[in-house]
């Protein structure tokens, strides 16, 4: 599902479909970019906190739990250490960046496909080194 909330709200949209669907939070998938992980990296956990991520973080309050599969994209940083996050990965993806970020979601997907098909300790070893 693709909330139609405000990405720092995301936690209502989740916390109404779990309910509205009888989904344990513990089946929930969440994909989100990843600033602190450098740009095409790709890391898959379950649970843990928002490490700063507002729309994790909403998640977790809505459902009152952490205990969800994440697959955290990696974006980078920017350059300019003062520049605002937010309008950062809010901005368009620069041109040198697009096939990163193209392969980067294939490979997310692909992750999303082997947490269901066998589960999150096996696409955690498979996803979770160096692309």
């Amino acid at each position: 599902m693709k909330p139609q909330t405000y990405m720092n709200r995301s936690g209502e949209a989740v916390a109404a479909a779990c309910r509205e669907l009888d989904i344990p939070i513990e089946r929930v998938i969440i994909a989100y970019d990843e600033v602190d992980l450098p740009l095409g990296r790709l890391r898959v956990r379950r649970g843990g906190g928002a490490g700063g991520h507002r729309g994790v973080s909403s998640i977790m309050d809505e459902t009152g739990s952490r205990e969800f599969c994440r697959i955290r994209l990696g974006v980078g940083r920017p350059a300019d250490r003062d520049a605002d996050l937010a309008e950062y990965v809010l901005s368009p993806i620069p041109s040198d960046a697009q096939d990163v970020i193209v392969g980067l979601v294939a490979r997310a997907a692909d992750a999303v496909e082997r947490i269901v098909a066998d589960g999150i300790d096996v696409a955690m070893r498979e996803f979770n080194g160096a692309a």
